[in-house]
C-alpha cells in the first residue's frame, strides 16, 4: 500500500482522527513484503498524514486568510526506538513545541494504544510558504496566535502530568 495522503489513509478504514493526531491499526498491506513490521519510510509517511491532519484542523480551519499559505519542512529528525508490528493499534500524536514568526516546531510520537510507550519520535521544523509567490512567508497573525495557543495548552498538559511520556491525545 502506498500511503501518501491523509485522504488516502482515511479511505482504507480503521483510521480515526483525534484532537492531536490519528489512530489506526497496522494492516498487512502497510508492511513491505517479507517483513512483519512497519518500515521507517512508512512511519514517516504516516507522520506526514498526521501533519496534514494538523494543518487542516489547526490552520486551514481558521479562515480564508490561510488559503494562500502552506508550509514546507525545513528539517526532520527521527528516532525509531522499537518496531511496530502488523496488527498493532497505534496512535500518532503531535504537539507544537515552538512558534516563531515564519516557522514552528512539531513533535510527533508514534506509540501503541495499550502501553503509550513511544516507538518513534519525530521532530520537524515547518516553515511557512507562499505557493503563489514561491517564497518563505509570514502567516496571518491568527495563525501565529492559534499555534501559540496550542503550544501553551500542550505544554500545560505535559507539565500537569496528564499524559505519560509527553503524549497529547
Amino acid at each position: 500500500m502506498e500511503i501518501t495522503t491523509l485522504s488516502g489513509l482515511l479511505r482504507i478504514g480503521s483510521v480515526k482522527e483525534l484532537t492531536r493526531g490519528i489512530g489506526l491499526r497496522v494492516l498487512r498491506s502497510m508492511i513491505i513484503a517479507g517483513e512483519d513490521r512497519l518500515s521507517y519510510s512508512t512511519i514517516i509517511r504516516l507522520v506526514e498524514c498526521t501533519r496534514e491532519h494538523h494543518w487542516q484542523k489547526d490552520i486551514l480551519s481558521l479562515s480564508k486568510d490561510t488559503q494562500q499559505l502552506d508550509s514546507i519542512c525545513k528539517s526532520l529528525s527521527a528516532d525509531f526506538k522499537q518496531p511496530i508490528f502488523v496488527g498493532s493499534e497505534i496512535l500518532i500524536t503531535y504537539s507544537i513545541t515552538g512558534v516563531r514568526r515564519k516557522s514552528y516546531n512539531l513533535r510527533f510520537q508514534v506509540h501503541t494504544e495499550s502501553t503509550k510507550r513511544p516507538h518513534s519520535l519525530i521532530e520537524m521544523i515547518c516553515v511557512f510558504y507562499d505557493p503563489i509567490m514561491r517564497k518563505i512567508s509570514t502567516p496571518p497573525q491568527s495563525v501565529i496566535s492559534r499555534l501559540t495557543e496550542i503550544q501553551e495548552n500542550d505544554a500545560a498538559r505535559r507539565d500537569d502530568g496528564a499524559f505519560p511520556n509527553n503524549i497529547i491525545i
